[in-house]
């Protein structure tokens, strides 16, 4: 049974490489031109990709995927280290965090960092 799992997943992996263009033709597709335009397998273009993600995120329809990817890594972090505690920040405008949730050990604060990294 084994020998059969190893199987399927090097046919699996090689569907995958012979799909590649048509994924990359797909992602063309349904980028804006000016980001379709730059996607020349340059380095820049990685740029480009990483401008976009960043601007989708920020968009209405991304704006609920990230709040769905930063609960994730927040619930995710919240389980693999002991201790945090949610915290939001209400009193003190000043505080960087003001308003946002963030998960704290002492002075530990990540989930408001990992959103505010996303939108900024």
């Amino acid at each position: 049974m084994y020998n059969i799992h190893k199987i399927e997943r090097k046919e699996n992996f090689e569907c995958w490489i012979t799909s590649l263009p048509d994924q990359i033709q797909e992602l063309k597709n349904n980028v804006p031109f000016e980001t379709s335009n730059g996607l020349d397998e340059s380095l820049k273009s990685l740029d480009i990709i990483e401008n976009y993600i960043i601007e989708f995120l920020k968009s209405e329809s991304g704006k609920n995927i990230l709040n769905n990817l930063a609960s994730y890594i927040a619930a995710t972090i919240n389980g693999l280290i002991p201790k945090l505690k949610w915290h939001i920040e209400v009193e003190d405008e000043s505080d960087i965090y003001y308003c946002l949730p963030v998960l704290r050990k002492k002075i530990t604060l990540l989930y408001a960092h990992i959103y505010c990294q996303l939108l900024h």
